[in-house]
């Protein structure tokens, strides 16, 4: 005979989507979805759904139920497992878009360069902060390439030439690291 089991998620980053909500009815019989959250109630059977898969496919979650079933620090801790994850896989395709942004600015570099040579030369505001921009991106490609050294020497032969620009100098400022 099966002990009595409550289970219920909750909405924590946003609420379901009507689609999401479809997905979980598909789950049991026994549960009405809401936007903010899914109650399943067994009285006899089992919950045949996967709670883990589950918080890993919605949207943050808190799980909640009752000590036949799971206890809360469990299913906390498998929450905020699947959420530490979840953050590592989305920083990883942060830094995989970030070297695949420095690979293409690296066959562009000389006209970066270049261009950032044009931008001081016109003597404004704006068009010192788009080359503080692009300059940013210089060091971040010099950096991955190994060559920030380099970049080092380029930006302090900048700010000796034009070392009357006090509104530059402030500004490149931000890119010593």
């Amino acid at each position: 005979m099966s002990e009595y089991q409550y289970y219920e998620f909750q909405a924590i980053d946003r609420p379901l989507t009507a689609n999401e909500q479809a997905e979980i009815r598909k789950l049991s019989s026994r549960v009405q979805p809401t936007p903010t959250q899914a109650v399943f109630v067994y009285n006899y059977g089992d919950f045949r759904g996967n709670p883990e898969e589950i918080l890993a496919t919605y949207p943050r979650s808190t799980p909640q139920a009752t000590p036949g079933f799971r206890r809360l620090s469990e299913l906390t801790a498998i929450a905020d497992r699947l959420s530490k994850e979840r953050e590592d896989r989305e920083q990883q395709a942060l830094k995989k878009q970030r070297i695949e942004q420095l690979e293409a600015l690296a066959l562009k570099e000389t006209e970066t360069w270049e261009t950032v040579g044009e931008l001081i030369r016109l003597k404004q505001s704006q068009a010192y902060d788009r080359a503080v921009t692009f300059l940013q991106d210089l060091r971040d490609l010099a950096d991955y390439q190994g060559q920030l050294p380099q970049f080092i020497q380029r930006l302090e032969k900048l700010k000796s030439e034009y070392h009357n620009r006090p509104a530059l100098l402030a500004r490149l400022k931000k890119i010593e690291r």
